[in-house]
């Protein structure tokens, strides 16, 4: 996938057209598709953790590493989610798990994700 930047946070720079390479793929007829990657489409808003290798850029932790933005019309706002429905979870039977309130999980607003992204990169350079 060829990704254009609009708010480059660390390393890109806005309006770069990097390309993001994942397994799975459509050749004619035939598509390949690897568990746990992400599932991008031509429109898609994301905000994707990579790793540059050589010229190509990889998602970190496969689909954990994308987050899919929407916008909210009832907010006003654009919300983001990792989209974790090819994961499955393992736990005890009796357990209750609500996976949709796990940390990092739940949908949260675009411009918090972001806030939270740059916080982390200023704490790691030292500042």
């Amino acid at each position: 996938a060829h990704i254009r930047v609009k708010d480059g946070l660390k390393g890109a720079k806005v309006g770069e057209l990097i390309k993001v390479t994942y397994p799975g793929g459509r050749v004619g007829k035939f598509e390949a598709v690897a568990t746990g990657s992400p599932i991008m489409k031509q429109e898609d808003e994301v905000v994707v953790y990579v790793e540059q290798k050589g010229a190509y850029h990889l998602p970190l932790a496969q689909n954990f590493g994308v987050y899919h933005v929407r916008y909210d019309a009832q907010s006003g706002r654009n919300l983001a989610k990792r989209d974790i429905s090819q994961l499955g979870l393992v736990a005890s039977p009796k357990s209750r798990i609500d996976v949709a309130k796990l940390p990092r999980i739940r949908e949260l607003p675009l411009t918090n994700l972001l806030a939270e992204i740059r916080g982390h990169i200023q704490q790691a350079q030292g500042r």
